[in-house]
């Protein structure tokens, strides 16, 4: 398998083929904090990879001992109230690329995973952790709170009483705890991390892209106000509009025929 590998300043970006991307956080000496520049590029990374017909997986991890430790609070130090802002704002089209992607993202959580780190691997569709992996949203022991939908996905996903325990102490939890709270969805041993990731990454890349598509629009966390009765028509014009598609009619095929 030939792995083509882009560089950026802050963020590496790995095709081991048209379906699969891996996307590295490449700020190790600050712990992939985010600063402007990596946002920056992570929207533009963002940006391109959904607009992919081909891709269909993203894969996003960190490079050194963090998944990415939150905001760069260095440049936070320096920012007027307009600057803050502006950087709050931008930030939330990370969430709203991950969320909306037409594919599966994955958090790989190779280490901390705090803030605004935390938040986004709130927003993927599935979070893996190492054993050794620490996560939290600590801003309220700066006297500020999570600006990038933490409060509202953490509650989605783990219940408003684990929400406020984590956000009120602003504690880092490991991964058995965040195992334990629904969070993620598997602990994986250092050893064992290649091996497990792989697995996964196989698993998911024989389900078609249209399932997940489909599937990824239905469990949307902005339909909790469409009504229940309207999410179940929205299900099932989608079957029955993929049960019309040529991949489901050769996957059908292809699967009675092995029968």
């Amino acid at each position: 398998m030939n792995t083509a590998i882009r560089k950026l300043t802050c963020i590496e970006i790995q095709r081991d083929d048209t379906r699969l991307a891996r996307i590295f956080f490449n700020r190790p000496e600050q712990y992939n904090a985010m600063s402007t520049l990596l946002m920056k590029e992570f929207i533009s990374i963002l940006e391109e990879l959904v607009a992919d017909e081909f891709l269909c997986l993203l894969i996003l991890e960190g490079r050194g001992k963090a998944f990415m430790s939150g905001a760069d609070i260095k440049e936070y130090e320096k920012f007027s109230a307009a600057d803050f802002l502006d950087f709050q704002q931008q930030s939330a089209r990370i969430y709203e690329l991950i969320e909306t992607a037409p594919f599966p993202v994955i958090a790989a959580i190779n280490g901390y995973a705090v803030g605004g780190g935390w938040e986004i691997a709130l927003a993927c569709d599935i979070r893996i952790a190492k054993d050794t992996a620490k996560m939290g949203l600590p801003e309220a022991k700066l006297g500020l709170i999570p600006g990038g939908g933490g409060t509202q996905r953490l509650t989605q996903l783990a219940g408003l009483s684990v929400a406020k325990e984590m956000l009120l102490l602003g504690r880092l939890y490991n991964a058995s705890e965040m195992y334990n709270r629904h969070l993620i969805t598997e602990v994986i041993v250092a050893d064992n991390w290649e091996e497990r990731k792989q697995d996964l990454i196989d698993e998911l890349l024989k389900i078609p892209k249209q399932s997940h598509r489909k599937l990824k629009e239905l469990t949307s966390p902005h339909l909790s106000n469409v009504r229940f009765s309207d999410r179940l028509n929205m299900e099932s014009a989608s079957v029955n509009e993929l049960f019309s598609s040529p991949v489901a009619a050769e996957m059908i095929k292809s699967f009675t025929q092995k029968k």
